[in-house]
């Protein structure tokens, strides 16, 4: 990331580094010092629910049920979490910046 000069730095997990799922939880494996790196979010599936996270004021959003049901569950929410849905099937829109 260091030395582009694009606007969004954007990163893109299959695992959610942050998550507040009873199954999985958090991936120590990939909490890495994304803000320090200069990215501007992190985008991630693999669990069916969605969930916006901000870890170390960067934006995670874990975007796991467009098309697979909704089975995952919520343990207890993070402190960092923001907004958690695991009903239905959907999209996240997202507006503006931070």
């Amino acid at each position: 990331m260091d030395g582009s000069d694009a606007p969004w730095q954007l990163v893109i997990l299959h695992h959610p580094p942050y998550s507040s799922s009873l199954l999985r939880g958090e991936n120590e494996a990939l909490q890495w010092p994304f803000a320090r790196w200069g990215a501007s979010a992190i985008f991630a599936g693999h669990e069916h629910f969605y969930e916006s996270i901000r870890y170390d004021g960067l934006p995670q959003f874990t975007v796991g049920i467009g098309g697979r049901s909704p089975f995952h569950r919520f343990g207890l929410p993070m402190e960092t979490s923001e907004v958690r849905y695991n009903q239905e099937h959907g999209a996240m829109h997202f507006t503006g910046a931070g």
